[in-house]
């Protein structure tokens, strides 16, 4: 009978016997060292399966049900009769050591008037001997007994509240065997997942604990009720002894007073119920999001899983297997050439054919095939919707343990979209986005090792197909050092791409892994809460910081104006004040250019003639006809072709291309033919000394007539006016036209009247140097006889960076800058690694140069190849010279007068100089010849020119002191 009992109320713990099948198992695989993922992975869907199925943590007895279970108990002993009399028992008179005081005094009390009815029974007696009756007995008093009363006050009193204690235990215990359930449960979730040590006999030793504790319970109980009816009549039987005397008045049994008992027993039962229902209800929405997060990590080490198996597949099969037939391709050449006879069907077999041909293309295209991008952008979105599928509200008690729960208003409702978000944001989107963006990187460092590769190959090829004569044999020697420098930087990017794809999917391993240990670690009522509160602070400040941006952007760009503004009104001070101190006198260095700076710049050209052959070729100050190597100048270009445009459709359209020394005029000009040279005969004329007559200038043209002598002007537009086709002229260099004295401007004007005349039959298009155009500007107006007057573009410092890096790949050295005398570093600098710091030094080299020269790409590259210091393993260490170029204010008037006829004219002959200053040869040769010596001119062909390594501080000097503007 008492089997039902124990069966109702061990059904309030189920599945706890499936639940603890489930994690013995479990342990047991771990045991024997099964792969524990996967088992981990079974157990996991056997345990939804079981949970689903059975378990319901709203599972409760209610009141009626309870009392309806118990109603048997209740008719077992109500089966008595409403009243029942009897004489009491001598013991109630008994006065015992546990009596209390009362009890005491009632009992003596009583004993005292029991002696005295017997007394009177013995006097009675008596008397009735004499008359021969029958004796009286000696009884006790009456005792009224109410039978049903008294089984009533022993269910309610004696069972009921008794069993209120036992079931609260019972509550209790199921509440702590799931609670630990859920804790072990947890536990083994985060060392699995997270990849730590699994300590399987503490796992074992909880589960035994878990299954050992339920038992006892199962016994308990089953003996509780086992034993209950026999408990309930000894205690009846006890208690009808004590009715209706001192010890038990009947008063304690009345119907009133059990019923409002009872009452209150059934009010505990409710508070008992909705208490202990609360507590597990909470215990299994926390459990609930144990096993959603379990889910999300599952699906995350699937993804993960995938796709790192995919981006594993893809960089070994287009990256690593053609980076090491590149770099087999070329250790073999390199290997031919040491041991066969160095032909060109070697070079065309190998390097043009089979790798410049072959596998460069193949493997750009691959390249631009890839689709790591969007594998790694769906594995965030993946990642993202498996943790949305855990954003629902959970009612947790934040405030409070589970344990202590006592109402429904100690649950909380927790959101979780802040924290899902906050989740998606640093542990999926952020840092997926980094391995994109290194991806990206490793891409197009891929994109330019090729480049480079091809580059090196190809330009060691060229250098090595121009050789002839006696320099055949170190140009072959020079080729097979950059083949090998290329077969080096191939062995290199085998190493890097290997080890990339390792820190590659290292890299992904460890975002799986820290999205699973924050996940799972942060899921606690008490972790949630506090993550909750982070993220909404996070949330609110990168609000406030967009918006302060958005302020500042604001701010930026109506204030970006008034700034330009102000920098160039300063700098227009500073150069006022400069030049009044000049003319002042009051300069604050004055001190003659010293023997070692003398020395550096006049031995520029031995010391870049110590460099390879092919590096000088490389940065030869030459016009630029190799496409790779040209600048992009979009303003001036756009001019051209809008001038070019105009010309062939009969509209006025003469162009005047204006730069510095060694800016890319002529570099400009071979694009220009190589893009239009083609539709139209094109004329190309350089004078490259002095025109001062019209003899000269007019043999200049000479090519354009074949049969007739050019005498005059006259002569010469009516060969262009009659020409059968239009055709296009260049003219380079028109300063060489004029020289600074009477009548200089005769050969410009005859050039201006010409180009007018002939402008239908001619395109015409000269160029000039910057200053001397700025000049012919203020003193005849050129820019009158030009329809289009194209100014070259300024470079940026990013420009002159990467043409220099951009040439500098194609010899296949590497590069070392060295800091540069008193450097300044930031505090961190010596914290930071090689690679950082040859970054940091790399920028401030750049940034040095830029500022040194300016617009002037020549400049830039010669100061380029004077920064080498030495060349050491194919290694080029590059360190910036600060040059003290002060000197230029103790130059004289006359000194300052030569060096502006320079800037003018571009560079002067002697008989140049003679003309200008009205000076004697001697004298003229004298005056050179000092600037000469200290390094500030240098002599080309009879030519003097300004030293391009000071030419900028010359021009600045001389814009100071108002001489050019």
């Amino acid at each position: 009978m008492y089997n039902k009992f124990t069966s109702k109320i061990i059904s309030l713990f189920l599945p706890f016997e499936s639940i603890i099948e489930n994690l013995t198992g479990l342990v047991s695989d771990l045991e024997a060292e099964n792969d524990s993922y996967q088992k981990f992975y079974e157990y996991t869907n056997s345990l939804e399966n079981t949970v689903e199925k059975s378990f319901d943590c709203n599972r409760v007895l209610s009141t009626e049900e309870m009392i309806n279970l118990l109603q048997p108990v209740r008719e077992y002993l109500l089966s008595y009769s409403d009243k029942l009399e009897k004489y009491q028992d001598i013991k109630r008179y008994t006065v015992n050591s546990d009596d209390t005081f009362k009890i005491k005094v009632l009992k003596r009390i009583k004993k005292i008037g029991l002696k005295t009815f017997w007394f009177k029974i013995n006097a009675s007696n008596l008397y009735r001997r004499i008359r021969k009756k029958t004796p009286l007995e000696y009884t006790t008093k009456k005792q009224v007994v109410y039978p049903k009363q008294l089984a009533e006050y022993v269910y309610v009193n004696l069972f009921f509240s008794k069993f209120l204690v036992k079931l609260e235990s019972v509550l209790l215990e199921r509440e702590k065997l799931f609670l630990e359930i859920k804790n072990f449960d947890h536990k083994i979730t985060i060392d699995i997942l997270s990849g730590d040590i699994v300590n399987t006999e503490e796992f074992k030793t909880t589960v035994l604990d878990l299954k050992e504790r339920y038992n006892l319970l199962k016994f308990d109980l089953e003996q509780y009720f086992s034993e209950m009816y026999a408990l309930l009549t000894t205690e009846y039987e006890k208690l009808e002894q004590l009715t209706n005397t001192v010890e038990f008045p009947v008063s304690n049994i009345s119907k009133l007073r059990t019923e409002q008992q009872y009452g209150k027993l059934e009010l505990s039962l409710n508070k008992l119920f909705e208490v202990y229902k609360i507590r597990l209800f909470s215990i299994s929405e926390h459990w609930n999001l144990i096993r959603k997060v379990r889910l999300v990590c599952f699906k995350s080490v699937e993804s993960f899983s995938f796709t790192v198996k995919h981006v594993m597949k893809h960089l070994d099969e287009n990256y690593q297997v053609n980076d090491k037939k590149a770099n087999e391709l070329l250790k073999q050449t390199t290997e031919a050439f040491k041991t066969e006879n160095q032909g060109l069907e070697l070079v065309e077999e190998n390097l043009n054919q089979a790798l410049v041909k072959g596998i460069v293309p193949n493997y750009l295209d691959k390249i631009m095939k890839a689709d790591v991008k969007t594998e790694l952008n769906s594995l965030s979105e993946l990642l993202v919707s498996g943790l949305s599928s855990i954003n629902q509200v959970y009612r947790l008690p934040l405030k409070t343990k589970f344990e202590n729960l006592k109402s429904e208003k100690q649950l909380k409702k927790l959101e979780l979209d802040e924290i899902i978000e906050g989740w998606a944001h640093e542990l999926i989107k952020i840092p997926l986005e980094k391995e994109i963006v290194l991806f990206n990187d490793f891409q197009t460092r891929s994109i330019a090792y090729l480049n480079e590769l091809s580059g090196i190959v190809e330009y060691a090829n060229e250098y090595f197909l121009s050789s002839s004569g006696e320099e055949k044999e170190k140009h072959i020697d020079e080729f097979m050092q950059g083949i090998q420098r290329a077969q080096q930087k191939a062995e290199e990017r085998c190493s890097n791409s290997i080890l990339f794809a390792n820190r590659l999917k290292d890299n992904l391993n460890l975002i799986n892994k820290k999205l699973i240990q924050e996940i799972t670690l942060t899921i606690s009522p008490e972790q949630l809460k506090i993550r909750h509160i982070q993220m909404l602070k996070k949330r609110l400040i990168l609000d406030f910081k967009r918006k302060l941006n958005s302020y500042f952007d604001v701010i930026k760009i109506f204030g970006r104006k008034n700034y330009l503004k102000a920098v160039n009104i300063l700098k227009e001070l500073r150069s006022k004040y400069s030049s009044y101190k000049e003319v002042l006198g009051l300069s604050a260095s004055q001190a003659s250019i010293n023997s070692e700076l003398s020395n550096y710049l006049s031995e520029t050209e031995v010391a870049i003639g110590k460099l390879p052959l092919m590096y000088q070729k490389l940065f030869s100050i030459a016009p630029v006809n190799n496409a790779k190597f040209r600048v992009v100048r979009p303003k001036v270009g756009e001019k051209l072709e809008k001038a070019y445009s105009n010309w062939t459709s009969a509209k006025f359209a003469p162009t005047c291309i204006v730069g510095e020394t060694g800016s890319g005029l002529t570099s400009l000009i071979n694009e220009f033919v190589e893009k239009f040279g083609h539709q139209y005969p094109v004329v190309r004329i350089n004078p490259k000394s002095r025109i001062k007559t019209e003899k000269e200038f007019i043999d200049l043209f000479s090519e354009l007539s074949e049969t007739d002598e050019l005498n005059t002007f006259i002569d010469l537009r009516d060969v262009l006016l009659t020409s059968k086709s239009r055709r296009i002229i260049i003219l380079e260099n028109i300063h060489r036209l004029y020289i600074r004295k009477m009548g200089g401007f005769d050969l410009l004007n005859s050039l201006f009247q010409l180009i007018s005349q002939t402008n239908s039959k001619v395109y015409w298009v000269t160029t000039c140097l910057f200053y001397s155009f700025s000049y012919f500007e203020y003193s005849i107006g050129i820019s009158n006889y030009y329809a289009h007057v194209a100014i070259l573009d300024k470079l940026s410092k990013d420009q002159i960076k990467e043409t220099i890096l951009n040439r500098h790949k194609y010899s296949g050295y590497n590069l070392n800058f060295i800091a540069p005398e008193n450097y300044l570093g930031k505090r961190s600098f010596k914290k930071l690694s090689l690679n950082e710091q040859q970054q940091v030094l790399q920028e401030d080299y750049f940034k040095r140069l830029f500022n040194y020269a300016q617009n002037n790409l020549s400049l830039a590259l010669m100061f380029w190849m004077r920064s080498v210091v030495n060349v050491e393993d194919n290694t080029f260490n590059m360190q910036f010279k600060n040059l003290n170029l002060l000197f230029v204010n103790s130059l004289n008037s006359s000194q300052i007068a030569t060096l502006y006829a320079m800037v003018l004219h571009g560079g002067m002959s002697v008989k140049d100089h003679c003309e200008v200053f009205e000076l004697s040869e001697q004298e003229s040769v004298r005056q050179l010849m000092v600037f000469v010596d200290d390094g500030i001119l240098v002599n080309k062909n009879e030519e003097y020119s300004i030293n391009p390594l000071v030419y900028r501080q010359v021009v600045n000097h001389l814009t100071s002191l108002n001489y050019i503007h």
